[in-house]
């Protein structure tokens, strides 16, 4: 199901173009919820794939009340029908709590964040496989908290560049308040995390980014924090690889001045 060479993302947000804007009208797509095995909380945001299926997560619930990766899928009439496609558990073996929308590769893989779960209970990353018979594979890809320099709970969007390399935050861990962390294939699906930036406890820099980030045809990340900069009240930085390989951030505003 997969291209050992890489991957591209595919659309990871629906953006919808009016050219008049009249009074919206709400449809309600899935009535299931709370139904046996279903979610519920389903707080982070969605995903569409080019059919217009939906995929989402939610934080709660579901057979083992520690969340599930779902899909929405449209009939012809018109109705809207739910899949669990992974209900997440207490086990070490898997995350549990899903804390963020779900990312789709080209070829139809899912990655997504839990906030807790793991080997370390300090959350995963993890991924979704469609198999051929209908049924998704559920990987881990990391397991947060192994060293005291790494991230813990990790929250936002997974992102993924042109080479098939996974980036994302984690709203605590590392020597201070979170952190920025790259993944990138070795071989099979053994992946290596490294940490790009971690956030110190002076709050200088910002500190918890609990939102994602975003990537530009340059290579370089964006993202916002929860608390810090000179107001406390949390930056918007840019991440920017240096020649020397390592990762400078610089933060662009401190939100709070007009406070």
């Amino acid at each position: 199901m997969r291209n050992e060479i890489g991957m591209m993302c595919a659309g990871v947000a629906l953006l919808a173009v009016c050219g008049f804007c009249a009074a919206a009208q709400e449809s309600v797509l899935s009535g299931d919820f709370p139904a046996p095995g279903s979610g519920s909380a389903g707080l982070y945001g969605v995903t569409v794939d080019a059919k217009g299926n939906i995929y989402g997560t939610t934080a709660y619930s579901g057979n083992n009340f520690a969340g599930t990766a779902f899909k929405l899928t449209e009939d012809p009439n018109g109705d809207w029908f739910e899949e669990v496609l992974h209900a997440f558990s207490f086990q070490k073996s898997d995350g549990n709590t899903p804390s963020g929308p779900l990312t789709m590769d080209a070829e139809g893989n899912l990655y997504g964040t839990t906030t807790a779960g793991g080997s370390h209970n300090c959350g995963t990353v993890f991924e979704l496989e469609p198999q051929s018979d209908g049924s998704w594979q559920e990987s881990i890809l990391h397991s947060f908290g192994p060293t005291p320099t790494d991230g813990c709970v990790p929250m936002g969007r997974i992102i993924c560049d042109s080479a098939g390399n996974l980036y994302g935050a984690t709203s605590e861990g590392g020597p201070g308040l979170g952190t920025i962390f790259k993944l990138a294939r070795e071989s099979g699906n053994v992946w290596k995390e490294t940490v790009l930036f971690s956030f110190d406890d002076q709050l200088t820099t910002g500190a918890q980014p609990i939102a994602g980030l975003i990537l530009d045809s340059h290579g370089a990340l964006y993202g916002t924090t929860k608390i810090g900069g000179t107001y406390g009240l949390g930056t918007a930085f840019t991440l920017i690889q240096q020649k020397d390989g390592k990762w400078q951030e610089t933060v662009l505003h401190s939100f709070g001045e007009n406070a």
